[in-house]
């Protein structure tokens, strides 16, 4: 939301290139493009081309403006599908309704849909991170499946106040890098579907900013607010 929220509503109440100084990235998660299994698409193409129809195809997200609905605003305006947005308050009311069939299709945190997805009562077609997660690697990438360059993840950073001095920062850094790095640290993310990414300042200031023009971007053309 570090990426969103100023783009997305008339006054968010900092800018995110003035105004925060970013300490690291911590975690990293894809989403999941996910349908009911009575759908007739066992791949990313069958469902595009589903979606291609004159009523196109409506997909759940957790909500306006979530990383689900950024995610599916980016793969239509690759894709030209009729892609139709049906936001739910919060994951798991999407997710009862996609397992239940009242929607067809949603885009989902790996974490939360996992369960479902072992169980049979939901069907993967594809992750939209730029490679496949190591919590559900038979998951091939929308990028790999005809859209190169596509990525769109759940990300979290820490990051202070611009005022803050630098030596300060960099000691959080290090202090938030190496407990990132322990290994039961790494256990006890990955076992959410997280990946922990221990990233140093520079790292994590030339992430936020790529993110913040891509997803800019992608809400201006969408016309997402969130006021």
């Amino acid at each position: 939301m570090l990426a969103v929220i100023p783009y997305a509503t008339k006054d968010a109440g900092y800018d995110p290139r003035a105004d925060i100084a970013p300490v690291c990235l911590a975690v990293d998660f894809s989403n999941v493009l996910v349908v009911h299994p009575g759908m007739p698409a066992n791949t990313l193409a069958e469902y595009l081309a589903l979606a291609r129809r004159p009523d196109g195809m409506d997909y759940g997200t957790s909500g306006v403006g979530s990383a689900g609905h950024l995610a599916d605003e980016l793969l239509k305006a690759r894709s030209g599908a009729r892609l139709n947005h049906v936001p739910f308050r919060g994951g798991g009311p999407a997710m009862n309704d996609l397992v239940a069939g009242h929607v067809p299709s949603l885009i989902a945190s790996a974490p939360t849909a996992t369960g479902f997805m072992r169980e049979g009562r939901i069907r993967a077609l594809a992750a939209t991170g730029a490679r496949r997660s190591p919590f559900d690697p038979d998951i091939p990438t929308i990028a790999e499946q005809g859209f190169p360059g596509y990525a769109a993840t759940n990300w979290y950073a820490v990051v202070v106040s611009s005022k803050v001095s630098p030596e300060i920062v960099a000691t959080l850094n290090a202090i938030l890098t190496k407990a990132l790095k322990a290994p039961e640290v790494r256990l006890a993310y990955g076992q959410q579907g997280m990946e922990t990414l221990a990233s140093t300042q520079a790292e994590a200031a030339a992430h936020i900013a790529h993110e913040t023009e891509v997803w800019k971007k992608v809400i201006a053309d969408a016309g997402i607010r969130l006021d």
